[in-house]
């Protein structure tokens, strides 16, 4: 078509290196913990995490606690008994209930002023999980 501009070779749209999204080994389990008002503590799942922001698996139960653009602060993110790593936290995108799992809802929050150690650690982290991942898929593929 006259006029109209030839397609690119280059994606339009590169994910920022800082928000690749890795989930957790099975044999490795993340979890947040939350703080509410009384400092009872919520230990959640992680379904994915980057060095900006945390999926996790809020419970139904807990849904009356949750409100979208107000912040949590005081939480952490366990990754495992080695490293608790604290932060704040923002919920930015939630789910609709999840079936498969009892009704809990799929949470996407921001980290909120993350200190620059805080934010290395989250990318090494990040990493370390890479490149495990690509060693059992390397691993496996042998075995065939």
């Amino acid at each position: 078509m006259p006029g109209a501009k030839p397609k690119s070779a280059i994606p339009s749209r590169i994910q920022r290196r800082e928000g690749f999204r890795v989930e957790p080994l099975s044999s490795e389990p993340v979890s947040c913990v939350v703080r509410n008002a009384v400092n009872e503590e919520l230990h959640l799942p992680v379904l994915d995490f980057s060095a900006v922001g945390v999926a996790v698996l809020w419970p139904p139960q807990a849904l009356g606690l949750l409100k979208p653009g107000i912040s949590w602060p005081h939480c952490r993110i366990e990754f495992g008994l080695r490293i608790a790593l604290p932060c704040e936290l923002v919920p930015k995108q939630i789910s609709e209930p999840l079936k498969a799992f009892g009704g809990a809802v799929r949470v996407g929050m921001a980290y909120v002023h993350l200190a620059s150690e805080a934010e290395r650690m989250l990318q090494i982290a990040v990493m370390d999980i890479e490149r495990k991942q690509r060693a059992l898929r390397q691993a496996a593929q042998a075995e065939v």
